[in-house]
């Protein structure tokens, strides 16, 4: 199993917080990139979250934090399942 990335669970964090802040959802959601250029991801993570690569992504991250993320980025709850079984 892939390690734990610890800044991939910032990113993700950043996003739960960016929900409760209208400046930073708003610059998260403009320039997604610029925000996580913030942390140190592998090109690898930094793609996977690109291309909302749930299953890449579950194994490195709190699958709970991981459905919030999604969430919080407009992903319907049925699409993130349905790509977390890998369909």
């Amino acid at each position: 199993m892939p390690r734990k990335v610890p800044a991939l669970a910032m990113a993700i964090a950043l996003a739960v917080v960016a929900a409760g802040s209208p400046a930073l959802a708003a610059e998260f959601k403009a320039s997604r990139d610029s925000v996580l250029a913030r942390y140190s991801l592998s090109p690898e993570v930094r793609d996977a979250i690109g291309e909302n690569n749930v299953p890449f992504l579950a194994q490195r991250t709190n699958a709970y934090l991981l459905r919030y993320y999604f969430f919080a980025t407009g992903m319907k709850d049925a699409e993130f399942i349905r790509r977390l079984r890998g369909g």
